[in-house]
């Protein structure tokens, strides 16, 4: 996490006039019909897998 946060665009002088682009640091899927962001893997090369809805995992122990 704290890489990816070093990574992020910085400003000396926070403001509302200017809008961060987080498309590079975010993913999304659809799970349920519905439209999940989460934050993107911050190792090259690697991603995450979509998650899956609620209760749709087989019980494990």
């Amino acid at each position: 996490m704290a890489a990816e946060l070093l990574g992020m665009p910085r400003r000396f002088q926070p403001g509302p006039e200017t809008e961060i682009d987080t498309a590079p640091h975010t993913q999304d899927f659809t799970v349920g019909g519905r439209i999940v962001t989460t934050a993107r893997a911050a190792i090259p090369g690697f991603s995450f897998a979509a998650p899956r809805a609620w209760a749709t995992d087989a019980p494990e122990w």
